[in-house]
């Protein structure tokens, strides 16, 4: 192979190792604008709950209960189980964004 043939070689090596690191930049670059989206998501859910909450104990207070209790009853959490139904994945992050933010 001529001295051309081999600076053609070492070109097409570095240009294959380049664009593999652009891939897995892309890639990683990808991944953090996902993770950013869901976090977004989750504190938008959790400003929603935490205004939830803020309105239970408006309307509590108005309504003469001392004590509201933003905790959902284990209890009926289980019949509503047995009967059929489950939380969302939505609806448990809610809850725990909103159990977070209330306890600030």
């Amino acid at each position: 192979m001529n001295s051309a043939g081999r600076r053609i070689e070492a070109l097409m090596a570095e240009l294959r190792t380049a664009s593999a690191d652009l891939a897995e930049a892309a890639s990683a670059g990808t991944s953090r604008m996902v993770l950013r989206t869901r976090l977004s998501n989750a504190i938008v859910d959790a400003e929603k709950a935490e205004r939830a909450a803020e309105d239970l104990r408006a309307v509590a207070s108005t309504a003469g209960h001392e004590r509201t209790s933003l905790v959902p009853d284990p209890v009926r959490d289980l019949e509503m189980e047995n009967a059929g139904h489950r939380w969302s994945s939505v609806g448990v992050v809610k809850f725990v964004c909103g159990s977070i933010a209330l306890r600030k």
